[in-house]
């Protein structure tokens, strides 16, 4: 339906009454814009024939009617930006009408209402997309700090932990292995409170008619002294152990869940990380990670060993003085409750803290990453200046979970010194009335002590817990993002491409209502090079990537060999494509690992030959490690021509039947072009060529031209063909020209 909320009961009323025989609703959207641009309730309702428009609640209760248009008088319908949000545009016989003012996030939603229109209108089955996020939790109705994430008000516990949990089964002899060294370190624990009471009413103040001498007692103290090194010696060699297998039982289990998210991040697609920003991916690798790996070497054995000796205690207090052990357990569901709470409340703190630290990363990485043009530009002082605006948001948020911590501590330490002192005021009356002896009381307090202690600390368990879920919540999601389909069911093996590859009506939009790819048809023959024209943002890259199937296509369909392109095995695809970027990437090792990276059995022999095709053999050779030259981080010891020419070593290398060249000459000078031009003459050859160039020149050999403009292709055919026609083409090749004679003009007069 597109609807954030459910109508008014006014307006439904409204609605239903005024619905012809044979008329529903499709969908309907509402709007918080009036069409003073002020605040306020809009909505838009579309039939199967009528559109229509409800503009405020002051309206309707005038009685005032919608704004309505017949679907056999709409054309098509489109969205325009305005400030601060944007309006959706009617187009009828008559012209453009404005019909509904909408804010900036609602702006996926209504340009799916205007396609939906627009399909309508011109007789077609009504496609609305489906993978629109709500700005709100469908839980909650708590608004969303980001769409593309899990509300952390409702993260599924008993879900996660049973996930978590999962991850321990392949160590699970280990796992029980850990857990019983636990139950025998609580049950060591728990016996020098008793010797502590034979110490004290035996050996140091015995009481009743017999006092043994004193030779007998001091014996009796020596041996319960030395019962209590003995079971220090034993717990710390128990915990050391214990201590050592739980690191190496949580670093795996790290390990393994770090490796589960990166395998899952390479498998997305690419509007994954059109939605995020690199630091924010690198976060829930590496942080969420560690600290689900914390929390299960420190926060689950201590909960575990600590739920045993509470478990324990309660019952060897219980058996001691149920009267009492029901009084001093009276601040406990207080303390329980308290704790529950504010739980939620911590829970939200921790999310937004992280987010913040989050956006930190991203401000580091881009500060890094981009130093050079820091410099550049000498803006170190403004970098600084962003960082620490960043750092100490950073702060504000998580100085606010610290003090939620910091207050919340000391109300347990309250709770636990007000049972502690219920113990003190019974346990003394016993003695005092002979009923309890000292060593009695000593070893109440100390069993008490160890219960309040674990149970006020569980509250830093719920801090561990909020943590670990909330980053478990963020590495789940990212397991459970659909993948790109490598091979669905209906896959079809295709491991030689032959090359044919046609566009039929193929519309795609990075961002809802502001449309990349317009209606784009054309066939291209086996072997064709076909070279692409436009300016910047014209929508080249774009028309690039889906034959790259980076991207599925909102409408339309892309054939290649007479075979959908979704339905071809990611692998085969992929494998019979070599790319040249604009702005080529290389990782930071030698030059001959970049050049093999497409196919790593390559010998020596295949790459040099790559590389003379690329016109690339020459300069490496004059580096002082020729091949083995590491080329530094994403090649920055590289010039940009150096860079661009291994990559199309890579490609070359790669030998694929459908070959893609993004404004792959844009970074060398004329001199390497003519040598890179020549070698890719050789290499088109039997081979389906797309090149996007802004130097026309390159593309003269071309057998086709594609002429591109706002998404849309305009102009197709040869060089000459174009120049012919007098176009777009025709006035981008002449004003190039114009550049180039007044460059060489400029050039002659400064000598």
């Amino acid at each position: 339906m597109l609807a954030t909320k459910p109508l008014p009961p006014d307006l439904e009323s409204r609605l239903n009454g005024s619905l012809d025989k044979g008329e529903e609703v499709l969908f309907r959207i509402d709007s918080d814009l009036a069409t003073d641009l002020k605040f306020g309730e809009s909505w838009l309702i579309v039939t199967n024939r009528r559109v229509l428009v409800y503009l405020t609640v002051e309206r309707r209760r005038n009685g005032k009617g919608p704004v309505e248009f017949s679907l056999k008088a709409v054309r098509s319908a489109d969205v325009m930006p305005v400030v601060g949000g944007g309006v959706l545009l009617l187009r009828t016989k008559s012209g453009m009408t404005p019909l509904i003012y909408y804010s900036n996030s609602l702006s996926a939603r209504f340009a799916e209402a205007a396609k939906g229109i627009s399909q309508l209108a011109k007789g077609k089955e009504l496609l609305l997309a489906s993978d629109l996020k709500p700005d709100r939790c469908p839980r909650c109705g708590r608004l969303l700090v980001d769409p593309n994430e899990r509300c952390p008000f409702c993260v599924r516990y008993l879900q996660a932990i049973g996930r978590i949990l999962r991850y321990l089964k392949p160590y699970a002899w280990f796992t029980v292995a850990t857990v019983l060294l636990a139950a025998a370190i609580t049950g060591v624990m728990l016996l020098p409170p008793k010797i502590t009471r034979i110490i004290v009413d035996q050996a140091l103040t015995p009481q009743g008619p017999v006092i043994p001498p004193v030779d007998e007692r001091i014996f009796l103290l020596l041996k319960m002294v030395m019962a209590l090194l003995a079971i220090n010696v034993t717990s710390t060699l128990i915990s050391i152990y214990n201590g050592t297998q739980l690191s190496w039982l949580g670093g795996r289990v790290g390990r393994d869940i770090r490796a589960d998210v990166f395998q899952a991040v390479e498998k997305l697609g690419m509007k994954f990380f059109d939605r995020r920003h690199v630091g924010n991916i690198m976060a829930r690798i590496m942080n969420d990670s560690s600290t689900l790996q914390n929390f299960l070497i420190d926060g689950f054995p201590f909960l575990a060993q600590n739920a045993l000796m509470l478990g324990g205690i309660v019952i060897l207090l219980w058996v001691r003085s149920w009267e009492l052990t029901l009084l001093v357990m009276l601040p406990v569901p207080l303390m329980i409750l308290g704790q529950f709470v504010f739980w939620k409340y911590v829970r939200g703190l921790s999310h937004k803290a992280w987010n913040q630290y989050a956006l930190l990363n991203n401000r580091l990485h881009e500060a890094v990453s981009g130093v050079r043009v820091v410099k550049a530009f000498s803006q170190e002082s403004r970098e600084v200046t962003r960082f620490e605006r960043q750092n100490d948001r950073w702060f504000t948020a998580q100085y606010s979970v610290d003090k939620f911590w910091g207050i919340f501590f000391p109300g347990m330490s309250f709770f636990v010194t007000s049972g502690s002192l219920i113990a003190w005021w019974y346990a003394g009356n016993g003695i005092i009335g002979g009923t309890w002896t000292v060593g009695q009381l000593m070893e109440y307090t100390q069993y008490l002590w160890m219960f309040y202690g674990p149970l006020q600390w569980f509250s830093q368990i719920n801090n561990w817990m909020t943590r670990a879920f909330v980053g478990a919540e963020r590495i789940f999601e990212t397991i459970d993002t659909v993948p790109e389909a490598y091979d669905p069911s209906d896959a079809v093996a295709m491991p030689e491409l032959k090359g044919s590859i046609e566009f039929k009506d193929v519309t795609f939009s990075y961002e809802k209502g502001k449309p990349a790819l317009k209606d784009i048809s054309f066939k291209v023959k086996a072997g064709e090079m076909i070279g692409l024209v436009g300016k910047s943002g014209s929508g080249k890259s774009t028309l690039l990537s889906m034959l790259c199937r980076f991207y599925a296509v909102d409408e339309g369909e892309i054939l290649i060999d007479g075979v959908p392109i979704q339905k071809i095995r990611l692998a085969d695809l992929r494998q019979n494509i070599g790319l040249v970027l604009q702005d080529p990437f290389l990782f930071g090792s030698s030059i001959y690992e970049n050049i093999s990276y497409s196919r790593p059995d390559a010998n020596s022999a295949d790459i040099i030959e790559a590389a003379r095709a690329a016109n690339a053999h020459e300069f490496i050779l004059q580096k002082n490690d020729a091949y083995d030259t590491r080329v530094g981080e994403r090649g920055n010891r590289l010039s940009g021509g150096e860079k661009q020419r291994i990559s199309i070593a890579r490609a070359i290398l790669h030998n694929p039947r459908i070959l893609i060249l993004d404004e792959a000459t844009s970074s060398v000078d004329s001199e390497t072009e003519s040598k890179i031009q020549q070698a890719l003459d050789r290499l088109v050859r039997n081979r389906t060529t797309f090149v996007a160039a802004h130097r026309l020149s390159t593309l003269r050999n071309a057998d086709r031209i594609f002429v591109m403009e706002e998404g849309k292709l305009i102009e197709t055919g040869s060089h000459q063909q174009l120049m012919d026609k007098e176009g777009m083409y025709f006035r981008l090749v002449k004003a190039q020209e114009e550049a180039w004679r007044k460059a060489k003009r400029n050039l002659t007069l400064a000598q």
